[in-house]
């Protein structure tokens, strides 16, 4: 059986080539708004089958099943979407494209997804448009795009420079997503999570044991090859070029170049013999099907490769070209070599090169690009990977061939545009009769440098000689062996010695026994410079009493460093810091206090600090103030928070009570806070009492939370049917919200009339059967109130008389802090509804909240208007307004609104303090003590205090009376004694 396997390699180059390597695949990484933007769609799902399939003009493709689990971007069919990428295999035809996407069975993902050229659904973008939900051994959820290892290698598309793939924490990151989806918005973007705080499984890799201190034979061909072994049977093949007019424009030596890149490998001596014949724009097929041509396609005529540089294919059938049945033709595989393997024949190869505009580098890196993908059109896998070209997995140079010196490493050194060693062995090996093994040698000797204490030195070899070549690197004079450097054995050796050191390295491989090569010594300096402590930083530099302040010292010169904090003028010893031996020490001084710190090195001397004050502000005495409650009304069942923003000097400490001010019978338990969140049953009052630096204690006024009652709960009272005949009846109910038990009763005609209840009607519900339209309503009572609720009941036919007011609610005159009652009586076909409002008849603007029967109750503090309107639904809402009723305030209760002060006073002289307080009639009384102490009355009854003589620190506090309502309690001011002046005395 013919068997068609086709192998592509993809290359992608950045835009602007600015670092030192190219690697494939190189992605160029737009930012994550952009990819965001450019997806057609974006979708978290989960794979759930995966398979290949062969599709119009003989595309060999994979299709993903994806279950869908959210949409966050476009659209999609179904609750499954299929993803079409490139590449596959059936039954015996394989396309080969490392890098295009394969999604796991039974993992989740996060797809951005584009359609392709053939309207098929495609991951955005290769490896770009997928990452995958990972959690880490911490239950940390994340998304990770290319692998845990950070293989995602290319260039940031902003300005070129070396992308470096973050790992993602998954809630933030589709956050951001949602956030750019619903419109570009500002988005947060600190979803990037520190790959120091994730921890993923390992497991050792398995080396068997026979290959550890056994040299590997010189390699096989297969051990240069890609997976299926393709290799041309003769490696003599004529290539043709297309399209033009379009050719390269950034590249106009582009011909010359492809003949420059196979002349690379014609050189070697073994018979592959690659030429360039002239352009032929029919030869344009590409990988979208065969044509029976060798071909370099330049600006990827077939968009086969958006977005990248170039591919370079193999095929093992030749398609139309094959001959027909019975007719000589070409192998498809071959074992004449001698060697025992079967290799697939190379029929045909092609190299698609990128769009114009693709990549922008210079003709060096160029020819070094299409000499790589020449390379894999010969077979050949890449240097530094397995046989599979898997970036996940790396080599393992005591099996096989490997090293990363070569232009067919997945990484091309930047410039390079020849072969290197490895790629010579390679071709000599797979195409001639094996490669020729050089002993190693040096090329470039590890240089001698001079580091600070503390620091790396940076040693580094170049050598020369058949790969695999491996390297020790040693402490001492070179040739000594005695003190090899543990884990040193790459070309770069970074060590941190303390005293100045000698180091060399030995180069060695296996061409005919161990071949060896020393390097010179290198000799790394190591210098020390004494510290210099500098100025330390207090932050802050000025507190409080009883607040801290951290002292800190950034020193140079050689670490590590030792520190020894003192109190006192910079280089005085004599008060040293218990414990403070670090750049940083935390000190709570009670008065201004200088500081100073010795830093001691590496090297002598050590260095004192200059000196850092730290200044202590002094303590203020705490003002509570009034607390506020949010919300200040509540129904039952709900919180409110109260909190306090006392001033003084801090920190502060508190309790919370219940009760009035000054009542410490009950304190709230767990409120030690400047809030505290309370959920009381009824309406209750609570204070805090605020304690300071610096006594004495200050307790707040009291502030109320109002609960309102509804034991009925939404929707209120409902009847079924609400609309019936004469002679039928209706059932009326509610349910119940709130704490039981429940009293119920239930009444006929207008809300708040209780003239006509309901005999025997204390349930949840009751059946009526009226004769005409009537309204119901219930009142139902709790351990929190009552609430009363109505509903109507419509009878066909039944006459309807629009209402009227029959009595007028009358103006009143009150003290302020009464009640007051306002009733209004109408007529009209019931059930009549009412609606109190504040302000003048006819505005409607300040409905009075539960206002909704005849009779209301208030207690306004200020002279307030009032008017009710009166409606039923008598061919539509019909209504009538009363007239608008005065409450006048008479009287006003006592409040103080500015309180005592705090004063100083020379001992032996009196002080003033002075309280305004507002109301009517009012009568003050001053007294000696804290607030609440009524033991010593003084003064006259005045709004000003004029103490007697003072002699030492002390408390005062008024009682406010009034003509009406509840006396009020002023804070108590501190009057603050001092010390006489003194006097000299004259001598004549």
């Amino acid at each position: 059986m013919r068997s068609t396997v086709r192998l592509v390699r993809l290359f992608v180059v950045p835009l602007l080539v600015t670092a030192t390597s190219l690697q494939a695949i190189t992605y160029i990484v737009p930012n994550d708004r952009d990819l965001v933007k450019r997806s057609e769609a974006i979708i978290i799902a989960t794979a759930v089958e995966s398979h290949s399939d062969l599709r119009d003009r003989d595309r060999l493709v994979t299709v993903a099943t994806l279950q869908v689990e959210k949409v966050l971007k476009g659209s999609v069919d179904g609750e499954s979407v299929q993803l079409v990428e490139m590449g596959g295999t059936v039954g015996e035809r394989m396309t080969f494209i490392p890098g295009s996407p394969r999604y796991e069975s039974g993992k989740r993902y996060l797809v951005f997804l584009r359609t392709n050229r053939f309207g098929e659904k495609t991951t955005y973008g290769f490896g770009l448009g997928k990452f995958e939900f990972i959690t880490d051994l911490h239950g940390h959820e994340l998304l990770v795009r290319g692998g845990t290892d950070d293989e995602m290698f290319g260039f940031n598309e902003s300005d070129s420079s070396q992308h470096v793939e973050p790992l993602r924490d998954a809630g933030e990151f589709l956050g951001f997503v949602r956030t750019v989806v619903e419109g570009d918005a500002p988005a947060r973007e600190d979803y990037v999570v520190a790959r120091s705080a994730v921890v993923f499984a390992k497991f050792p890799e398995f080396v068997p044991r026979t290959t550890r201190f056994v040299p590997i034979p010189l390699a096989t061909r297969p051990d240069y090859l890609s997976a299926g072994n393709f290799r041309w049977q003769s490696p003599v093949a004529g290539f043709v070029y297309c399209c033009t007019p379009t050719l390269q424009p950034n590249f106009p030596n582009a011909v010359s170049d492809a003949s420059s890149a196979m002349a690379n490998w014609n050189g070697q001596g073994v018979g592959v013999n690659y030429t360039l014949g002239s352009a032929d724009n029919t030869a344009n097929k590409g990988f979208t099907t065969y044509d029976c041509k060798n071909t370099i396609l330049f600006n990827d005529p077939n968009h086969e490769i958006t977005g990248a540089a170039a591919i370079g294919g193999i095929s093992t059938t030749g398609g139309s070209c094959v001959p027909p049945p019975g007719q000589p033709g070409p192998p498809f595989t071959y074992n004449n070599l001698g060697d025992g393997v079967t290799y697939n024949n190379t029929l045909e190869a092609d190299v698609v090169v990128g769009a114009n505009g693709t990549f922008s580098t210079n003709e060096a890196t160029f020819i070094g690009v299409l000499t790589h993908e020449l390379g894999h059109t010969l077979g050949f896998r890449h240097s530094d990977q397995t046989a599979a070209n898997d970036p996940g997995t790396p080599c393992n140079p005591a099996l096989i061939p490997c090293t990363s010196d070569a232009i067919m490493n997945s990484t091309i050194a930047f410039n390079l545009q020849s072969l290197r060693p490895y790629d010579v062995n390679a071709v000599q090996t797979v195409y001639g009769a094996g490669p020729v093994c050089n002993a190693p040698s040096i090329a470039t000797q590890p240089a001698s440098q001079s580091i600070s204490f503390g620091s790396q030195a940076n040693l580094s070899v170049a050598a020369n000689g058949t790969a695999p070549l491996t390297y020790q690197w040693y402490t001492g004079n070179s040739g000594n062996t005695a003190s090899p450097a543990g884990g040193a054995t790459s070309t770069t050796f970074h060590p941190t010695p303390a005293v100045t050191t000698n180091y060399w390295v030995r180069v060695s491989n296996s061409c005919n026994g161990v071949q060896i090569a020393n390097s010179n010594t290198a000799v790394v300096t190591v210098t020390c410079a004494p510290p210099s402590a500098g100025t330390p930083q207090a932050s802050p530099s000025s507190i409080a009493s009883s607040q801290s302040s951290t002292l800190s010292v950034n020193p140079t010169g050689s670490s590590p460093f030792t520190y020894q904090w003192y109190i006192g003028n910079s280089g005085v010893t004599t008060t040293p810091i218990n414990g403070a031996t670090s750049s940083s020490v935390m000190v709570s001084p009670s008065l201004t206090t200088t500081y100073w710190v010795r830093v001691t090195g590496q090297c002598a001397p050590a260095s004192d600090s200059q000196a850092v004050t730290v200044t202590v502000a002094p303590c203020v005495l705490p003002t509570a103030g009034t607390p506020s409650a949010s919300p200040s009304s509540i129904p039952t069942g709900q919180s409110s928070t109260i909190s306090v923003n006392p001033a003084g000097t801090p920190p502060f400490t508190y309790q919370w009570y219940i009760g009035n001010s000054g009542v410490t019978t009950t304190p709230i338990a767990g409120g030690s806070n400047s809030f505290v969140t309370v959920s009381p049953a009824t309406t209750t009052s609570y204070w805090v009492r605020v304690t300071g630096q610096c006594a004495p204690q200050s307790d707040s006024p009291s502030t109320t939370v109002t609960v309102t009652c509804a034991p009925i709960a939404a929707p209120g009272v409902t009847a079924q049917p609400q609309t019936i005949n004469i002679g039928q009846s209706s059932t009326l109910a509610f349910n119940t919200a709130g704490s039981g038990p429940f009293t119920i009763q239930w009444y006929k005609n207008g809300l708040g009339d209780t003239s006509s209840p309901i005999a025997g009607a204390n349930g949840q519900s009751t059946i009526v059967s009226p004769a005409s339209s009537a309204s119901y309503w219930v009142r139902v009572t709790s351990q929190c109130g009552t609430q009363d609720a109505s509903v109507i009941v419509f009878v066909n036919g039944a006459p309807c008389n629009a209402p009227s007011i029959t009595g007028q609610p009358a103006s009143l005159t009150i003290n302020a802090g009464s009640l007051v009652s306002l009733t209004v009586a109408a007529t009209g076909t019931a059930p009549l509804t009412y609606q109190w409002y504040t302000g003048v008849k006819g505005d409607i603007s300040h409905p009075i909240a539960g206002s909704t029967a005849a009779l209301i109750t208030q207690s306004p503090s200020v002279t307030t208007n009032y008017w009710v309107r009166v409606s039923n639904n008598c061919n539509n809402v019909q209504s009538a307004d009363s007239n608008t009723a005065t409450v006048t305030i008479g009287c006003s209760s006592p409040s103080i609104t500015t309180q005592p002060v705090n004063v100083s006073a020379a001992i032996g002289t009196a002080a003033t303090l002075k309280v305004v307080a507002a109301g009517s009639s009012l009568h003050y009384q001053w007294f000696q003590g804290v607030r609440g102490d009524t033991s010593k009355p003084v003064g006259l009854d005045s709004a000003t205090l004029i103490t007697g003589a003072i002699s030492g620190n002390t408390l005062y506090w008024v009682h406010v009376t009034g003509a009406c309502g509840s006396p009020a309690d002023s804070n108590a001011g501190t009057v603050t004694a001092l010390a006489p002046p003194r006097v000299r005395a004259s001598r004549h």
